[in-house]
């Protein structure tokens, strides 16, 4: 769970934007609107030109963001394993029971090289990712471009690349989207860590007590014999074919199931 967790904050981080997308439709929409206003698109391209140079991503992901990464890791390895498998479903009548000793203890008797290994998978991680950024960054500007002439008025715009050419604007342009790796707000983060674990399992109780008026999941082998055909259909697959797919997927569900729970 502690490294399905890291997962998530990392992928988080490297898919950061400064705005939250609005519905596709509607988004579409303004942007067949600015196919017709070239000006004002020309406008939010200066705006991204300011805000989000060619290179960001590779300076967001640099030695801070490492340094985030691996002192997270390091101050939940640090955290009681009774808090942690109460995450998992211990109870607190059988957790009460449990010692002080922390996750970093127990690995060294279970996995002595943990430590390097999870270095070794960030690095890599890291690295790996820091070049798919790289590589999508010039579509991700041109997203943002549309977002931004979708956001702001061209007067907006204006004013916001009005100050963006003074030295403070500049300064401020170049180093927003990198201000989350500051170490300022990065050791902060960190130091709230254990709150957040703290919180994760009353979290996934509250939402799975979401669902328990649902319906159970179905599978390959309780689908009725009109629905395997559907999904053969669907699939492009003859049975034996979509039943291996499909059970590959609830191996996959369960899993997650398990990393959330």
């Amino acid at each position: 769970m502690r490294r399905r967790l890291l997962a998530i904050l990392f992928a988080a981080q490297c898919a950061a934007m400064p705005f939250i997308a609005p519905p596709l439709a509607a988004q579409e929409a303004k942007v067949a609107a600015l196919a017709a206003d070239p000006a004002h698109l020309a406008e939010a391209r200066r705006t991204v030109d300011a805000t989000f140079p060619v290179g960001t991503y590779r300076k967001m992901m640099g030695g801070n963001f490492t340094k985030m990464m691996e002192g997270m890791s390091s101050r939940m390895l640090d955290m009681p394993v009774r808090d942690l498998v109460a995450m998992g479903g211990m109870s607190a009548e059988e957790t009460a029971r449990m010692s002080d000793a922390t996750m970093r203890q127990v690995m060294e008797i279970l996995d002595p090289a943990f430590e390097q290994r999870n270095k070794a998978m960030f690095d890599t991680m890291i690295m790996a990712m820091a070049d798919i950024m790289n590589d999508l960054e010039p579509e991700i500007r041109v997203a943002l471009a549309d977002a931004y002439a979708g956001r702001f008025t061209m007067a907006q715009l204006q004013d916001l690349n009005r100050f963006f050419a003074t030295p403070t604007g500049k300064y401020y342009a170049e180093n927003a989207m990198t201000l989350a790796m500051d170490p300022a707000f990065t050791d902060k983060i960190m130091k709230l860590t254990p709150r957040i674990m703290e919180a994760m399992p009353r979290i996934v109780k509250s939402a799975m007590a979401q669902t328990k008026g649902l319906p159970p999941r179905e599978s390959y082998g309780t689908l009725s014999p009109a629905d395997r055909e559907r999904l053969g259909k669907l699939l492009s697959l003859p049975p034996a074919e979509a039943e291996k797919a499909v059970n590959v997927l609830e191996k996959q569900q369960r899993k997650q199931d398990a990393g959330a729970s």
